[in-house]
């Protein structure tokens, strides 16, 4: 069954028809019908005329009524403070960027409406945490809303000085500008310790798989893109196409199956997130509860390993884009924006979403530490300004940034409309992690969750291994998140 998915190229140039013509019908005289009653019999005269279909709102709708809606306030032309450890996504450095350019310009519309100026203050997430604990400790500003790496977020918790984003005011967490999925899985008993929605994406930090045409082509006949449709794109046939590309009868043909400029160990969490999913269950009306791995898990992470060590044609490079242009490999598995520089190259080249472990499974992106999580320091003076602007930076983004994503995907660098939809998954299925956020925080969780898996895919280990020392998991769990 292929996902039922508008062609970006369309999708844009017929949305304002769409609702024009919507809007035109609303009004318009239906005829009487003849209707069939419960019991089979038919019922006709009917005097009840049709209700006028409403029309749809676009996100860019959604996202200038919810700024709107939000309480007039005057900030007195303070200024507000964002602190970030992460320089391309919030108020990032590049300005040159159309994408960047959009942020700024929806910012603005938040600056004026509520008379203030952001201030951004980049600093290492180290200073950020340092200088929040500072600050808490002695009940002074630090700042409105801090972006960090979400590996970090244990240390807000650990310590109490996360406020919990359920209870601030204007945060309308069921609005589509905040990720739902991802925000369960950075809760826990009643308490949401950061908040991710449209202000934290950047989509050119999520990792996808380019591939070479030209080489694909001579490997097989095959739609690729219609298994990512039909949900048969699966690491197996990954790794079957990547040894091919680099071995004929067992002899190397010169050509890498797969190259990545990834570490080895974010290759692996990417490639068994995707695969895989989470090893914690989690959620704010709940206790996190810790998956022990299972037969699924240990064939996924062998699969893993196959890919990667089991003579596939698999390298780990710095130059990995490079290489991949100079025609060296079918795959690339690197983050997003590489697709910028790759844009100018001669050759035919698409865009693939992380492959499935099992078909028909929902395709995820692992938002990893190039994706920041929003923190509220608990003792911040003034918590409901800190609540207007965390539903107005991610409101004020909403339907404006990705379209300008997908218009600068569209006319300057993608080669096909299938690789507009590709970029369109990868980005749908993109959630953030509990054991990737709160692992260091509690003792034996990362042993048993990420590292468990990169330590089983490098060594060959059994995954069993590691179940046997987390036996005590959930009990560290409830102890540390039991309000």
């Amino acid at each position: 069954m292929k996902i039922n998915i508008i062609k970006r190229t369309l999708s844009f140039l017929i949305a304002g028809l769409l609702t024009l013509s919507l809007i035109s019908c609303a009004g318009s005289d239906t005829s009487e019908d003849t209707q069939s009653g419960i019991s089979g019999e038919t019922v006709s005269g009917s005097t009840e005329t049709a209700q006028p279909e409403i029309p749809v709102k676009t996100d860019k709708q959604i996202s200038d009524e919810a700024i709107a809606a939000i309480l007039e306030s005057d900030f007195g032309g303070d200024n507000v403070i964002i602190v970030t450890s992460n320089d391309d996504t919030v108020l990032p450095e590049d300005t040159v960027n159309v994408v960047n350019r959009k942020r700024y310009e929806r910012l603005n519309v938040l600056e004026n409406k509520f008379n203030f100026t952001f201030v951004r203050r980049e600093l290492t997430d180290n200073a950020m945490y340092n200088g929040a604990r500072n600050a808490y400790n002695s009940e002074l500003y630090y700042a409105d809303l801090m972006y960090t790496s979400p590996s970090q977020l244990y240390r807000y918790q650990s310590n109490s000085m996360a406020a919990n984003i359920g209870t601030l005011p204007f945060v309308m967490l069921d609005a589509p500008y905040f990720d739902k999925a991802s925000m369960e899985q950075a809760s826990a008993d009643g308490m949401i310790y950061a908040a991710i929605g449209e202000s934290n994406m950047n989509a050119d930090n999520l990792a996808g798989v380019f591939f070479n045409k030209e080489i694909l082509v001579q490997l097989t006949d095959e739609d690729i893109y219609g298994r990512v449709y039909d949900k048969t794109w699966t690491l197996e046939y990954m790794t079957l196409l990547s040894k091919a590309a680099a071995y004929t009868d067992g002899i190397a043909t010169g050509l890498r199956g797969t190259l990545t400029d990834l570490t080895a160990d974010n290759f692996i969490d990417n490639i068994y997130f995707s695969a895989n999913g989470h090893n914690v269950s989690a959620g704010s009306g709940m206790l996190p509860l810790y998956t022990p791995f299972d037969e699924a898990a240990q064939l996924c992470a062998d699969g893993v390993y196959d890919l990667m060590y089991n003579k596939n044609g698999f390298t780990r490079a710095n130059n990995a884009r490079a290489r991949f242009e100079a025609g060296e490999s079918l795959f690339l598995v690197t983050s997003l924006s590489e697709k910028n520089d790759i844009a100018y190259d001669s050759f035919n080249w698409g865009i693939l979403p992380l492959p499935l472990y099992t078909e028909g499974g929902d395709y995820r992106t692992f938002k990893d530490n190039a994706l920041p999580v929003t923190v509220v320091l608990s003792s911040t003076p003034d918590l409901t300004r800190s609540g207007i602007l965390l539903e107005g930076v991610n409101a004020a983004m909403y339907g404006y940034v990705k379209e300008a994503y997908f218009d600068e995907c569209m006319y300057e660098i993608v080669r096909d409309n299938d690789t507009l939809n590709m970029i369109d998954i990868i980005i749908d299925g993109a959630q953030a992690s509990f054991a990737h956020m709160f692992g260091a925080g509690t003792a034996n969780l990362d042993d048993c969750t990420y590292l468990a898996v990169r330590n089983t895919v490098k060594t060959a280990r059994n995954l069993e291994y590691y179940n046997n020392r987390g036996t005590q998991i959930n009990e560290l769990l409830t102890e540390e998140f039991d309000r």
